[in-house]
């Protein structure tokens, strides 16, 4: 049982005494005197009487209407959480703020009834694990439809290395065969004096995938580093779907880092660290180095593998690229380096030498998150590109007649060009019929194929 419930059948109780009491005490007294009291004494039990009823209501309907708890997932409602993070600022002791990060696709694919289900066993799944590992009534409490709030008094470092462990294991076993995706923020209260700062904060960090990566990174950069030398990559890949028969196959790569004691994690999750280290370019060489091992030298389809802008500039990256292609390590007829950025390089000359050095090698690019708030645009003016994956923006407007045309206009451009076109990300059959019709090279997404192991991909 949670320990929100706990709480509100210990209020429920607490009530039922505030109104059995005074009944025990008022059935006496009718006992005593009933028999032998006078008119006046019956009258003033009466209204007495009368009293304790609309004081017994009364108390029924105030437990009713000031309950504790969430109705969907039964932890504390965002009231009573609130009351308890505050009544901690100050204190050394941690509150975690966690989302379910696919709850828009869990309602639109199984409808919110379903979302409410899932909710509510993640809740006691996680309630379980924490149990299991020491946390006795831990305090969480609903924010919003997929945000949580928890109070908790553990290490930084060891709260996170737990909650991980349970992210990975949603992660891979999901709820009712529904894929559950599952990210998490942890703050120390002990500098906070004020609620809204800390819901800011954890809010904050929790969409920008920062500080719960600096919680646990910064005081294991060596596992880190030693992770990525060692080569522990473990990779997926996601097929496309021609619109065109006459394209040749082309996959998505997803690279996974294992770190000891904590798991799988993205590029994306660690990104800033690798950036405050210095280790992305290294990251970015041994991933490559790690995926080549993986596949075959003769492919009959190409693949896709996102690199940073930074190693692709670097010319020790470079030089290392060109190595594994002279030793046959890598076929640089089948890759395809994907990259983004946000500011515009000002030595758009230079860097665009870099690209045609790459593709002399046979390496072609495809830049990414195109038609976004960054530089894809700029770039697509300067630089010699093979293949434009549209912005995820794209995606959620389709039923915008504006964004329809400027996507229309751009795949037009983009044909003129002769640079292929792709768009990611497709979960539904409505934006897949769109989309098959706006003469889209390749789509993908989970409504066409979800991502496989490595050793899948022949």
């Amino acid at each position: 049982m949670l320990y929100s419930q706990k709480k509100e059948r210990a209020n429920l109780f607490f009530s039922a005494l505030k109104i059995a009491l005074p009944f025990i005490i008022l059935i006496i007294f009718w006992i005593k005197f009933i028999s032998n009291a006078e008119q006046s004494d019956i009258f003033l039990l009466t209204i007495l009487t009368f009293f304790y009823v609309y004081y017994s209501a009364y108390l029924i309907y105030l437990s009713l209407k000031t309950t504790l708890l969430d109705p969907i997932t039964n932890v504390f409602n965002r009231k009573k959480i609130y009351e308890l993070i505050s009544k901690n600022l100050n204190k050394d002791m941690k509150v975690v703020m966690f989302d379910i990060k696919n709850y828009s696709y869990i309602t639109q694919t199984y409808g919110i009834e379903n979302y409410e289900k899932i909710a509510n066993k993640f809740i006691i799944k996680l309630n379980i694990f924490l149990e299991k590992n020491g946390y006795k009534n831990v305090v969480i409490g609903a924010y919003n439809f997929s945000y949580f709030l928890m109070i908790i008094n553990e290490k930084d470092t060891i709260l996170a290395h737990n909650l991980r462990i349970f992210e990975k294991k949603i992660t891979n076993y999901g709820i009712e065969n529904i894929e559950i995706k599952f990210e998490f923020s942890v703050l120390n209260l002990l500098n906070f004096n004020n609620l809204k700062s800390v819901i800011n904060h954890l809010s904050y960090d929790l969409n920008n995938n920062k500080e719960e990566n600096l919680i646990v990174y910064d005081e294991n950069i060596n596992v880190i580093i030693q992770s990525i030398n060692n080569l522990k990559f473990n990779f997926k890949f996601q097929e496309t779907k021609n619109n065109d028969k006459n394209l040749k196959d082309v996959v998505t790569i997803i690279p996974r880092l294992f770190v000891e004691n904590y798991g799988m994690y993205s590029k994306n999750k660690i990104s800033n660290l690798l950036n405050k280290y210095n280790y992305e370019i290294n990251y970015d060489k041994n991933m490559i180095k790690a995926l080549s091992d993986c596949i075959n030298y003769d492919l009959d389809f190409d693949y896709i593998v996102e690199i940073s802008v930074m190693s692709i500039r670097n010319l020790e990256f470079k030089n290392y690229i060109f190595e594994l292609v002279n030793q046959k390590i890598i076929n640089p007829k089948n890759i395809i380096f994907e990259f983004f950025e946000d500011n515009f390089y000002s030595e758009k000359n230079r860097f665009n030498e870099i690209i045609n050095d790459y593709r002399k090698m046979g390496i072609r690019f495809c830049l990414s998150h195109f038609g976004g708030d960054n530089a894809s645009y700029f770039y697509l003016k300067y630089l010699n590109i093979d293949f434009l994956i549209f912005d995820i923006e794209f995606l959620k407007n389709l039923n915008d007649k504006k964004y329809l045309v400027i996507l229309e206009n751009y795949i037009n451009m983009a044909k003129s060009l002769d640079i292929k076109t792709i768009f990611k990300f497709i979960d539904k059959k409505e934006s897949f019929d769109i989309l098959i019709n706006q003469n889209i090279d390749y789509l993908q997404g989970f409504y066409i194929k979800k991502p496989q192991m490595i050793e899948n991909l022949k």
